[in-house]
């Protein structure tokens, strides 16, 4: 069986993990009980980004081997989507590790049959100027996933984060042709190649209203949610396009709006074949008990669903480490999780926002949190890897 090993750690000058190694072996898990930071905390959920944090040396304590094989795409039910992200980008700048660290691209190619961008298909990455567009970084994405047999998720196309600021001084009229030729582009450009497209991303903020912050919603109205996906499908009939957000795993205001609007969308006409559930927990809240139910509602409305950015984070200390506790807590909730999404007929997929608690973009949005992935800072498999497995390998009811 493989395993992952820490070397030795070398900073770059990006401040980022860079001397990892692979080696034979069982993998060891050290998660010793720690005492929880007293830094700020915030428990709003919030919309996804970049990250980093500060590299440590590991653990003391006990350790338990966790083996990596079988592999979390051998055990996955057939047709089940297993995914992760390719990490980078955002505020790491154009650091893209998935490409440059061996265990980490090793971990991706061979756990995951699936991959979303993490920053690679947002609008400061591909279209900095209104005159230019830059795929390489995406591009790289697809070539990627393709030598290693996996499906490719698009992430985003219409979001109020990440734009570039010569988007907000454009007209109404410039700004919806900017957006139709921006997502035919984009869509057109991946055709056949991307299988899945978040077409729209967080448009109903936590209070139930269309979000201010978007300026196609704000200036030009809801109804360009719609063009947006009619936009999409013409540039590829093929690929599948969702509609995703955050929070929406309860029944909050949030998720009252999307009940009255997923309804008139798919009666308008729309070309929206999926719901994503970003799937971004925190301890304070706990498992979000109505994942199921509103599952079931987009199934009733004839369409597919699936947890698009799946994170469980905790209170951490000053190293980054949880305490042993929540460890086994986060545990239940990631195999929680990945059953509920089986136990859906029309959900077919979840995808973990990040591989590492080192490069999750969570310590970075939320200070005094983390450890919110199923692989430690040093890309060690933790009790939730485990957990994640004997999800997937119940199969489907």
């Amino acid at each position: 069986m493989r395993s992952l090993r820490l070397a030795s750690f070398k900073a770059p000058a990006t401040g980022f993990l860079s001397c990892l190694v692979l080696v034979g072996g069982c993998a060891t898990s050290a998660q010793p009980a720690q005492t929880p930071g007293a830094e700020p905390t915030s428990t709003a959920p919030a919309p996804d980004s970049g990250n980093a944090g500060t590299p440590d040396a590991g653990t003391a304590g006990s350790e338990t081997e966790i083996a990596l094989t079988p592999t979390l795409r051998e055990v996955a039910p057939a047709g089940f989507y297993v995914g992760t992200i390719a990490q980078g980008g955002g505020q790491m700048g154009r650091y893209w590790p998935y490409l440059t660290m061996p265990p980490l691209r090793e971990i991706i190619s061979t756990q995951f049959n699936s991959i979303t961008g993490e920053n690679q298909a947002k609008w400061n990455t591909i279209h900095p100027r209104l005159d230019a567009y830059n795929f390489d970084d995406m591009d790289a994405m697809v070539d990627f996933a393709e030598e290693n047999g996996m499906r490719v998720r698009g992430h985003t196309l219409l979001w109020h984060r990440d734009l570039p600021g010569w988007v907000f001084s454009l007209s109404d009229d410039d700004l919806r042709a900017v957006l139709e030729d921006h997502i035919k582009t984009t869509v057109g450009r991946y055709q056949g190649r991307i299988a899945q497209w978040d077409v729209a991303n967080e448009v109903i903020d936590d209070n139930g209203q269309w979000r201010s912050e978007n300026p196609w919603i704000d200036r030009l109205g809801p109804d360009i949610i719609a063009d947006a996906f009619r936009w999409a499908h013409e540039a590829d009939p093929n690929a599948k396009l969702y509609l995703n957000d955050y929070s929406v795993e309860w029944d909050n205001a949030k998720w009252q709006k999307y009940t009255e609007y997923l309804p008139e969308l798919v009666a308008a006409g729309a070309p929206i074949d999926g719901f994503g559930f970003q799937g971004h927990i925190d301890s304070d809240s706990g498992f979000p008990t109505a994942l199921g139910e509103n599952m079931q509602f987009i199934s009733d409305l004839g369409l597919d669903s699936e947890i698009t950015e799946l994170d469980i984070r905790f209170p951490v200390d000053g190293d980054g480490q949880a305490t042993a506790a929540d460890l086994a807590q986060q545990a239940e909730w990631f195999e929680q999780a990945y059953a509920t999404c089986l136990e859906n007929a029309r959900c077919t997929g979840v995808t973990l926002w990040g591989v590492g608690d080192y490069f999750s973009w969570v310590s970075n949005e939320f200070p005094g949190w983390g450890a919110a992935t199923p692989f430690d800072r040093q890309l060690q498999p933790k009790p939730s890897f485990t957990a994640i497995r004997a999800a997937l390998s119940s199969g489907r009811p």
